[in-house]
């Protein structure tokens, strides 16, 4: 099976490419601009999103924002609605998986701190009432018509608020969570 926390770890790559924006590249890209150490993706997020007008203005007014490279590209994803609201949802969407195990190695409780991990994210786009008390094995959680509607789901107070004060500029980009 291979160790678990990789598999999680590998489940948040999938995750992030799943949205279609490249967060991790314009992370790194950041950090590699102020030659600042990668720490995590969540703590990455957080830290991009704090001083997101402070990076929109810096890149924007970099003298080499007109020429084809990283500060071009970085000022375009920092002025696009679209990217802010991909690193508010993960912002959010990624705090189970920061807080998973954040106690150390804890084998005697891995399957019940996995399992947990499970739920929570089941949480987010199914009824309490499907996933409580249930054996993981036997949650129908790809019927869809079990899951909750697209307006529904758990986007984080943060990535909602910015998405409904955006909806016109964000309706094309993110039509799934606007319908």
């Amino acid at each position: 099976m291979g160790c678990i926390c990789h598999l999680v770890q590998l489940a948040r790559g999938c995750g992030i490419r799943a949205l279609h924006q490249p967060i991790e590249e314009i992370l790194s890209s950041i950090y590699a601009h102020f030659d600042i150490r990668w720490l995590s993706l969540l703590t990455c997020i957080k830290r991009v999103l704090n001083q997101w007008d402070a990076l929109q203005a810096y890149f924007a007014s970099h003298e080499d924002v007109e020429k084809p490279g990283k500060v071009k590209m970085l000022a375009e994803h920092l002025t696009s609605k679209k990217t802010k609201f991909f690193f508010l949802f993960p912002s959010q969407v990624l705090k189970p998986l920061a807080e998973f195990n954040a106690e150390g190695v804890m084998i005697h409780r891995l399957h019940q701190e996995m399992t947990s991990l499970v739920r929570r994210f089941m949480g987010r786009f199914l009824p309490a009432s499907l996933i409580a008390d249930v054996p993981l094995k036997d949650i129908k959680f790809k019927e869809a018509s079990l899951q909750f509607p697209d307006k529904e789901l758990f986007l984080g107070a943060a990535a909602q608020t910015f998405l409904e004060d955006n909806m016109d500029e964000l309706s094309s980009s993110v039509p799934m969570m606007i319908k």
